[in-house]
């Protein structure tokens, strides 16, 4: 009894390594889709991800199929094909080929023989179609996503034109106009606006503050007014960073202020050059 008792503690603690080992790696599968900025890139990720889920319930159940196969005797399907003497390499590939032939069109070369077998075959047929539609619809919706991203631009690429024609936009104005939205649609697919991010207007206001702050503290402090404001008070530093600071974006050959203009802001070049 005392032999059976530490041989149940010894597989509940088995599991329970097995469980904390699935849990830490789903939650490094998380940490590297998260880190991942290339939508095609999120797609192969998914795509992999599903297949090795799918190569994993598929290992399970042949190796459910052979237990019920051996279970069975002289009536099972391991000694009906003759495979009761080979070696297990061959056995595994076999029942890994029936697993997967229950997925897809393909068809097996076992058969049934037993009730239980034909039991196992039907819930894993049943299984298999649930998991097949999920596996078709992820990659369904991913792929849908990026279309409707590429679809939105092509439209509002196709109306700008249109916009510029109907209205007799001189041609070389109308040049520039694409070519500076071209690239700042270029831009924003590189590095992210913050518009974009609909999640950013979640956050608390402490937060929206300190974010604020990490972006445009480094550029201010370029100049030396900033980085004393920074040494002095970091209060005031946080409220200028939050309230009185814009990111804007300029095409070229585009004027920002002129000689002899009323000074009301100060700039900071962050990309391109001044002429």
């Amino acid at each position: 009894v005392a032999r059976s008792a530490k041989l149940v503690r010894v597989t509940r603690a088995i599991r329970l390594l097995r469980l904390m080992r699935f849990m830490k790696l789903r939650k490094i599968l998380f940490t590297a889709q998260s880190l991942v900025d290339s939508e095609w890139l999120l797609l192969v990720m998914v795509v992999g991800k599903n297949l090795c889920s799918i190569l994993a319930s598929n290992h399970v159940l042949a190796c459910l199929w052979f237990a019920v196969g051996q279970g069975g005797g002289s009536e099972g399907w391991i000694y009906q094909h003759g495979l009761v003497d080979e070696h297990y390499t061959k056995q595994y590939i076999v029942c890994l080929h029936w697993s997967l032939a229950q997925f897809t069109p393909g068809a097996s070369p076992i058969q049934p023989h037993t009730m239980s077998e034909r039991v196992l075959a039907a819930l894993v047929l049943a299984f298999g179609m649930v998991l097949a539609t999920c596996f078709i619809s992820s990659i369904t919706s991913t792929m849908a996503a990026l279309w409707t991203a590429n679809r939105y631009n092509s439209t509002q690429h196709l109306l700008l034109k249109k916009f510029l024609h109907q209205n007799k936009v001189s041609r070389t104005l109308g040049s520039r106009i694409t070519h500076y939205v071209d690239f700042v649609l270029e831009l924003r697919h590189k590095k992210v606006h913050i518009s974009k991010v609909q999640f950013l207007n979640l956050i608390s206001g402490p937060l929206h503050i300190e974010l604020q702050t990490e972006l445009h503290a480094p550029t201010l402090c370029w100049h030396a007014c900033f980085g004393q404001v920074t040494d002095m008070s970091k209060p005031l530093m946080r409220e200028i960073c939050t309230t009185a600071v814009g990111i804007q974006n300029y095409a070229k050959n585009d004027m920002f202020f002129y000689r002899g203009q009323e000074a009301r802001h100060v700039f900071f070049l962050t990309l391109g050059t001044l002429v």
